[in-house]
């Protein structure tokens, strides 16, 4: 991990997102030992590990809020959506361009989804809607609806579902897929849980994910991002069971759905923590940020309570497993991920040509097949009628030339 600076508020339940068009982290919000709320902007230098400081972005920006949700849009915003204060629940939304470090002004319609915190967010680059999820209300409701909010148009809809609805949940993660899958973890309600609901963007269908290999604990308060590796990747959080903070990173093979716990290699090693932050840069790394470092777990309406808040950063590259510090030199992380992303596109380029080939053989013997058939049709035969018909007038022939009074003239056809 990397040092914390002392100049940034140490917080739990915020926000973290990463901007590829200027390689920055941007945290917004969360609460402070007291349970006091936060709004304002933190900006990270992914490449040079340094916080912008002073950093104070235009425009008016939301009201202080934790576990909102936040996220990155195809064009440079960010995009947060409910939360709470130290009273009540909000489900309001407010965007942030990532680019001119600017509030701007938004205008919503439809019907919003009711007021909740601790729900996920995902945005789904194919239909260009931010898709919310759970959640739990002031009266500890918890939610397992999904409600749509329109990018181009900033309009709420409540989309009709198929398949199985998962349990209601809040605290859990969520990430996207390249398959158009939104993918869930963990969470906590009633009881807690340790599945892995998975959403199918595009037929709006819910599956449950029959899963192998050894569970993580069942845990809420942790984060999850998509890994090149076609991985779900999930760290820390809070354990269910056993009330501890964790500080475990998870893989589920969203191919074969089999978790495997990884072991990270390198220094930074991830201090335990829950309520962090997570995001995955353009470098295929997944930076933390924050949360809280021990199990103390209070009502969220509790005040006063020492949590051991963090204000470090941590650093894991999704490809090669390796932890990072400040003090690992950007330029070798940078080339061995781009390696590493090479060798595993390589990889699925030969598997993508050897299944044209295999298809290929297989359409090609179809081809001999049918061939071969062809060639070997009965030829066609003249029906019986036929046959009868033209005996028939042969023989009419036969008897009008051997008829004594035919005109000899004529020749025997």
């Amino acid at each position: 991990m990397d040092a914390p600076d002392q100049t940034v508020k140490a917080r739990k339940d915020h926000t973290g997102v990463t901007n590829a068009f200027n390689n920055t982290m941007l945290i917004f919000g969360g609460r402070d030992n007291a349970d006091v709320a936060f709004n304002d902007v933190l900006k990270y230098n992914i490449i040079n590990d340094q916080w912008f400081v002073p950093f104070n972005p235009s425009g008016m920006a939301p009201s202080v809020r934790y576990g909102h949700s936040a996220v990155a849009t195809q064009d440079n915003k960010m995009l947060v959506f409910g939360g709470r204060n130290s009273t009540s629940c909000k489900n309001d939304v407010a965007l942030y361009n990532m680019i001119t470090d600017t509030w701007i002004p938004i205008t919503v319609s439809g019907t919003p989804p009711p007021a909740r915190w601790g729900h996920s967010a995902v945005v789904s680059p194919a239909t260009n809607e931010m898709l919310v999820f759970g959640g739990v209300d002031d009266s500890l409701t918890y939610y397992n609806d999904i409600w749509s909010l329109n990018l181009n148009t900033y309009a709420w809809d409540r989309p009709n579902l198929n398949g199985t609805t998962p349990l209601p949940r809040a605290e859990h993660s969520a990430i996207m897929t390249p398959a158009n899958e939104m993918v869930c973890y963990g969470g906590m309600a009633d009881s807690p849980l340790q599945d892995s609901p998975r959403f199918n963007v595009l037929t709006r269908r819910w599956a449950l994910l029959t899963v192998t290999g050894p569970l993580p604990l069942p845990r809420s308060q942790h984060s999850a991002v998509y890994s090149p590796l076609g991985y779900m990747t999930v760290f820390g959080g809070i354990s269910s069971v056993s009330h501890s903070v964790l500080n475990e990173v998870w893989n589920l093979d969203l191919r074969y759905f089999n978790w495997t716990q990884a072991e990270p290699t390198g220094g930074g090693m991830f201090n335990p923590r829950a309520g962090h932050s997570a995001a995955k840069t353009p470098f295929n790394t997944f930076i933390a940020f924050g949360g809280q470092g021990d199990s103390t777990l209070v009502s969220k309406k509790v005040t006063g309570v020492n949590r051991n808040l963090l204000n470090d950063v941590g650093k894991y590259n999704l490809v090669t497993s390796v932890l990072r510090s400040t003090n690992d030199g950007v330029m070798s992380v940078v080339v061995m991920t781009i390696f590493g992303t090479i060798l595993i596109a390589m990889c699925f380029a030969v598997d993508w040509i050897n299944e044209q080939a295999a298809k290929e053989r297989q359409e090609a013997a179809q081809d001999a097949l049918d061939r071969s058939k062809a060639t070997q049709a009965p030829r066609a035969t003249t029906s019986p009628s036929a046959i009868s018909q033209r005996t028939q007038m042969f023989m009419q022939k036969v008897r009008e030339n051997l008829d004594p009074l035919r005109d000899p003239s004529k020749n025997f056809s």
